[in-house]
Parts: C-alpha cells; sequence; structure tokens
C-alpha cells in the first residue's frame, strides 16, 4: 500500500520540477530581479563610489577607489601602484583605457606591470 503512494507522489513532484524548469531568459531574471530588488528604479541614477584598503606586505599603504556609474554604463578604478596612481576604465561604449600619474598608458609592457 505504501509503495504506490510514495511512487505517485515521487512521479508528482517529478511532473512539477519538469513544469517550473521551463528555462528562461537571462533578461527576464535581471527584469524580474529589478522589480523586486530596485522598484524605484534608484540603482540607474546611483553613483557608487568605494574606497577599499588592501594593505600588502610591500605595500601596507595600498588603496583602491572603484566608482561606478550604472546610468551611463562606465566603471572606473584608481589604485595606488608603488609611488604612482594607476587608473582603469571601462567607457560605455566597452573601449578601456589606462592611466599611470594621469598620463594615459599605450605600452602593454607598463599596463602589464601595473595590473
Amino acid at each position: 500500500m505504501k509503495k504506490p503512494i510514495i511512487r505517485t507522489l515521487f512521479i508528482a513532484l517529478l511532473i512539477n520540477f519538469q513544469v517550473n524548469a521551463v528555462p528562461k531568459s537571462a533578461d527576464s531574471i535581471l527584469q524580474k530581479s529589478i522589480s523586486v530588488h530596485d522598484p524605484e528604479n534608484q540603482w540607474s541614477r546611483t553613483i557608487l563610489e568605494l574606497h577599499i584598503q588592501e594593505p600588502r606586505v610591500g605595500n601596507p599603504a595600498r588603496f583602491s577607489k572603484v566608482t561606478l556609474l550604472p546610468k551611463i554604463g562606465e566603471f572606473t578604478l584608481i589604485r595606488n601602484r608603488e609611488q604612482s596612481l594607476a587608473t582603469y576604465q571601462i567607457k560605455a561604449n566597452g573601449d578601456t583605457q589606462v592611466y599611470l600619474d594621469g598620463q594615459q598608458v599605450d605600452s602593454e609592457e607598463i599596463i602589464r606591470k601595473y595590473r
């Protein structure tokens, strides 16, 4: 008597999981998350700035400043490296730029060194 009940419950659960396992697009998941966590659309109007202390043995005063501009889709990371400030930017169009002490750097060797 118990086996048919257990088998029926197992089949019902399996069918339920299959019905609920319909793949969802990344966009639909994102939209649902936004509707729950940011219903007033504050994230897109926010400028997020984080100041992070990252002491290392060779650089006990190491810090990073991360700036996110979600409204325009830009990201900036400023980090002190040795005696210099390295700045990494990702622009809204996907272009990346690297600066060392305010001067744009194009040398792959220098970019790797300060990565």
